[in-house]
């Protein structure tokens, strides 16, 4: 009976940890491992917006999630596994999430606006022209953390 507790105590522990924000270091190692850093402003931004009842969220509480294409100018590149050169126009597509109430969890990737500047941590699509976020909710930075 003992060892059920105990077996029972571990796995909540870790079903609780998987939900819970990530430490800032896993959001660092997140942007070091990165194959494209870039400097870029934004162009334009497509938004399309849905919603989700998950079980978890209280009566009249829900997620919006947001699916997000970003047309970005590359002004700097700090690194790059796939040949990206400052002047070229890249395509970003990620969701944002906001999530129920009372809900923990790793951090939401931030909506971006045209005209922002900011550095961007992502991971080219395949062969395609588009990007995916590689950090997370720290894919997007406004000043280059130490990477």
């Amino acid at each position: 009976m003992r060892e059920r507790c105990v077996v029972i105590a571990v796995l909540l522990t870790i079903a609780t940890s998987a939900l819970a924000e990530l430490p800032p270091d896993v959001y660092k190692d997140m942007q070091r491992k990165a194959p494209e850093v870039l400097y870029i402003q934004v162009s334009s931004v497509q938004v399309h917006r849905r919603f989700a009842k998950p079980s978890g969220c209280a009566f009249f509480d829900f997620e919006v999630i947001r699916e997000v294409k970003v047309d970005a100018r590359v002004l700097r590149v700090v690194r790059s596994q796939t040949r990206v050169h400052p002047g070229d126009i890249i395509e970003i597509e990620y969701s944002s999430i906001s999530r129920c109430s009372g809900w923990d969890g790793p951090r939401s990737i931030q909506l971006l606006e045209s005209g922002d500047r900011m550095y961007a941590f992502l991971a080219r699509r395949g062969r395609t022209a588009s990007f995916d976020p590689a950090a997370r909710g720290a894919t997007f930075a406004g000043s280059m953390p130490g990477v």
